[in-house]
């Protein structure tokens, strides 16, 4: 934040932390209000702040509370919690923590867009009628359950027979198929193949300074739609499922060239449109997601606002619109997968220090014992030995270091924590029953 905010002498800085306890938005926050003369600092999150995390942060003297306490009392700080309440599937700030940040922030600068492109906009009700846009979004996207479940259901069967799931997409629409299967695989421990995105233009059209990224010096990170016909297409069996993520019909072309190489391979084929016309039923009989365009979205403000402001608020409606379309798709597909249970991620990836935490809380909840227990019985599970005292007193980035390799780490860990499970005859019975299979089994709960 140093670097980029380097000669600026009035920085808006918002740090975005749905649970309010990500360390480096604490340290963000805390160089804001040493600096007064240059930053605003503002917090965005969707819990209580007497709930945010009291835990001292590692190699600091302070919590994310201490933090936020200091920034309630701070003449310029601004702290932004609307409490929108729990996630209801998998206790995943993915979904509903991050569609609101998404809305939230899009209201704010999409109004100071519109003062700054007409004043006379000021008296009018103006954020109230974004909000209400993305109210009527809702509505037209999920008037298409039936069809977003089918997706669901094609999506999952690939998971289950080892398939891949592939969202293609352009434009800034495209970009949400790439954000979401991101997002799989620290939260349902997915491997990196399951959920794939790629976008039309790759690293050129998301405008990526560095050019192409790599995971290592041989695992180059291919996202461009040119790499899906050229590495993935080839590879495509009847057990992968491709979602089109169709912005609008001036890509219709390109759709169907693309869609007749995958119908070749008998891979299902998925489609999500955003049009007021059907231009794309002939191509995806298998399932298609048709959200019609709200006959009053982009009319509030087209006699008041240039055309691209009113073209930036469509943008955004459709973006989010598809942003919930695939958060459910991938979503689904792994709670059918048996990658959820009880409404708890029950196979995360233990990778930050928010997930160790929460690991600790799963298995403290699911197998019915304290805090210190759960915490021991997750150590056990990342070092795969039951004796773990030498270890209990390092710092938990290390813990993190080493459970972000391992695999399975929290389903060890609750059928540990039971007492009636060692580490490997817990790794045994995960060998050939599903999480969520164990887990049903009234055997392993301690009462």
């Amino acid at each position: 934040m140093e670097e980029v905010s380097r000669n600026r002498t009035r920085v808006l800085f918002v740090g975005i932390t749905c649970g309010l306890s990500a360390p480096y938005v604490a340290g963000q926050l805390e160089y804001c209000m040493s600096h007064p003369d240059v930053f605003i600092p503002v917090l965005l999150g969707f819990n209580p702040v007497n709930q945010a995390r009291q835990t001292v942060i590692e190699g600091w003297s302070k919590s994310f509370f201490d933090v936020v306490k200091a920034l309630n009392d701070y003449d310029k700080g601004i702290i932004l919690n609307p409490v929108v309440g729990p996630e209801a599937i998998t206790g995943s700030s993915r979904m509903k923590g991050g569609s609101a940040t998404k809305i939230v922030l899009e209201s704010i600068l999409l109004n100071a867009h519109i003062t700054l492109s007409n004043p006379a906009s000021l008296l009018t009700n103006t954020p109230n009628q974004i909000l209400m846009m993305f109210e009527t979004m809702s509505t037209s996207t999920y008037f298409e359950s039936s069809n977003i479940s089918r997706a669901i259901e094609l999506a999952a069967e690939s998971l289950q027979c080892q398939g891949h799931v592939c969202y293609i997409g352009w434009g800034s629409s495209g970009f949400m198929g790439l954000l979401d299967a991101s997002e799989c695989v620290p939260t349902f421990s997915a491997n990196f193949g399951d959920i794939r995105g790629f976008l039309q233009g790759g690293y050129s059209t998301l405008k990526n300074r560095e050019g192409e990224i790599a995971l290592d010096e041989s695992n180059r990170l291919y996202i461009s739609l040119e790499d899906f016909e050229g590495k993935l297409l080839p590879e495509l069996t009847s057990c992968d499922t491709v979602v089109f993520i169709c912005p609008d019909g001036k890509y219709i072309p390109e759709v169907r060239r693309i869609s007749q190489l995958i119908n070749k391979k008998g891979a299902p084929l998925i489609g999500i449109v955003h049009e007021k016309e059907r231009l794309f039923d002939s191509l995806f009989t298998k399932c298609l997601v048709h959200v019609k365009e709200p006959s009053s979205q982009g009319q509030l403000f087209e006699e008041i606002l240039a055309p691209l402001i009113t073209n930036f608020i469509k943008e955004c409606l459709v973006e989010t619109s598809i942003k919930w379309i695939l958060n459910a798709i991938s979503t689904g597909a792994h709670v059918l997968k048996g990658k959820v249970f009880r409404s708890f991620m029950i196979d995360l990836k233990v990778s930050n220090s928010k997930l160790f935490h929460r690991a600790v809380s799963i298995v403290s909840g699911l197998a019915r014992v304290d805090q210190e227990r759960a915490w021991h019985a997750v150590l056990q599970s990342i070092y795969r030995r039951d004796v773990i005292e030498d270890v209990l007193d390092k710092q938990v980035s290390l813990h993190v270091a080493r459970g972000s390799k391992m695999e399975q780490v929290l389903p060890v860990a609750v059928l540990v924590a039971t007492d009636k499970f060692k580490v490997e005859s817990a790794l045994e019975v995960l060998r050939t029953n599903t999480v969520s299979q164990i887990f049903r089994k009234k055997s392993i709960s301690r009462s």
